[in-house]
């Protein structure tokens, strides 16, 4: 499951560009990483027991 949500996360780092790209117009260089979102939902505390989670 938390390699979804990491997927999840990592991919609408992206959108939001994409998103305002189409808005606004212009060119945006965005930076995601798969780490850097499991970190944050580590942090966030959203998974319970972050440490039973499937290494994959």
């Amino acid at each position: 499951m938390i390699s979804y949500l990491c997927d999840f996360l990592t991919g609408y780092g992206a959108m939001l560009a994409l998103a305002r790209r189409a808005r606004e117009g212009g060119s945006y260089r965005v930076q995601v990483s798969l780490c850097q979102s499991s970190m944050l939902v580590q942090r966030q505390a959203l998974i319970d027991d972050f440490a039973a989670a499937p290494v994959t």
